[in-house]
């Protein structure tokens, strides 16, 4: 095994195991990984995306404890900024949403049973990366978090990656791709977190005249105008809403502050989960 990035080859603690894998091939993904000692195999893993910061051991090693109480399986891909300098936008500038299959697929291999599908989870960039990753994979979804998202994919007719429709750039012709499985993504248990101290536009945060009008200043407005679109377009095409948007009172856009002082940690593993009545 290749050493970790800063630190060692992998981390005991108690009731879970932490390790780096390392890429397989040129163009596949590292990750860490985070291993429960009771691993249950029908829970689904838990997959964390990293912002820009590319903070994606900080992710593995907070969602830890929680996860390995469930028997929970945590993946946190790493997206290099040499290779997937615009993963958050999914297709454009490579493929990382196959880059994200095929690692899952490398750990199914490795790992006890994993289930097929995955509570999704990403912060701040890696939000972007998430919820665009549902809409175009719903099936392989169980469940969306998505924390502090600079911006979003709205379901309109805005040039992809701003809403679903076409457009003449490079692209853009991916919307109809992601239209076509609305109504499953739609029925997806969706919860939208943002600090509460996280409102501020900062150099992170993509700024135009159009998406300032369609999605707002800061992160706050976007994700309630983002969680407003969707509930009304479920309303529209007779699908009942599982979307939730709340604010993670005295948070800033900061990972491990979500998860000390608003339990973001808790949030994204859920509730305990019964194996015959998930």
């Amino acid at each position: 095994m290749q050493p970790l990035p800063g630190g060692e080859d992998a981390v005991p603690e108690g009731d879970w195991h932490m390790r780096f894998r390392p890429a397989s091939r040129k163009g596949s993904l590292s990750a860490w990984i985070v291993e429960p000692r009771r691993p249950l195999a029908w829970q689904p893993p838990i997959v964390a995306v990293h912002g820009l910061k590319r903070g994606a051991r900080e992710q593995a090693a907070l969602l830890a404890s929680q996860a390995a109480a469930r028997g929970q399986v945590v993946i946190a891909p790493h997206f290099d900024t040499l290779t997937w300098k615009r993963y958050q936008q999914l297709v454009i500038a490579g493929r990382a949403d196959l880059a994200l299959i095929g690692l899952l697929a490398e750990v199914r291999a490795e790992c006890p049973p994993l289930a097929h599908d995955m509570v999704l989870a990403g912060f701040s960039g890696g939000a972007q990366f998430a919820h665009r990753f549902a809409m175009l994979h719903p099936d392989r979804v169980r469940r969306l978090v998505i924390t502090a998202a600079g911006w979003y994919t709205f379901p309109n007719d805005e040039p992809f990656p701003y809403g679903l429709g076409g457009g003449e750039k490079a692209g853009q012709a991916w919307g109809a791709a992601f239209a076509a499985n609305l109504d499953r993504f739609l029925r997806l248990p969706m919860e939208v977190l943002v600090g509460a101290q996280d409102n501020a536009p900062d150099a992170t945060l993509r700024r135009g005249a159009r998406t300032d009008r369609v999605q707002g200043i800061g992160r706050l407005t976007r994700g309630r105008r983002w969680v407003h679109a969707v509930t009304q377009l479920a309303h529209t095409r007779g699908i009942r809403p599982n979307v939730s948007f709340d604010v993670l009172e005295g948070c800033t856009h900061d990972f491990a502050k979500c998860v000390a002082v608003g339990g973001l940690d808790r949030r994204i593993v859920g509730p305990v989960l019964e194996e015959m009545g998930r």
